[in-house]
């Protein structure tokens, strides 16, 4: 294989695990600070949260991996939508809400 192509194939594959990694640790530190808004207004939609939070359309995703697994940790609660619900709303009108014991 060519020098100049081995090398730009692992700066490239360098590069891309330094800017997932910064971004999904920004959509996740933009997830802890919904904590705030989750206490004060009750569990929120993605894009309710998404959009209090700020979060563009390309950064929903990561918002959402951010909240899945701090819901994975118990640090959230995570409600689907009810079953019937049209299969292409369910990961925007699942709610994300604090455990029952951190809301009081």
């Amino acid at each position: 294989m060519n020098p100049v192509a081995l090398v730009t194939a692992v700066l490239t594959a360098v590069l891309s695990v330094v800017v997932m990694s910064m971004l999904v640790k920004s959509q996740r530190a933009r997830a802890e600070a919904a904590f705030g808004l989750l206490a004060s207004k009750g569990p929120m939609t993605l894009d309710e949260l998404a959009v209090a939070t700020g979060a563009n359309v390309v950064m929903k995703g990561y918002l959402m991996n951010a909240l899945d697994e701090l819901a994975a940790e118990g640090k959230l609660v995570k409600t689907p939508p009810p079953k019937g619900h049209p299969a292409l709303r369910i990961a925007r009108d699942t709610r994300y809400g604090l455990p029952s014991s951190a809301a009081n």
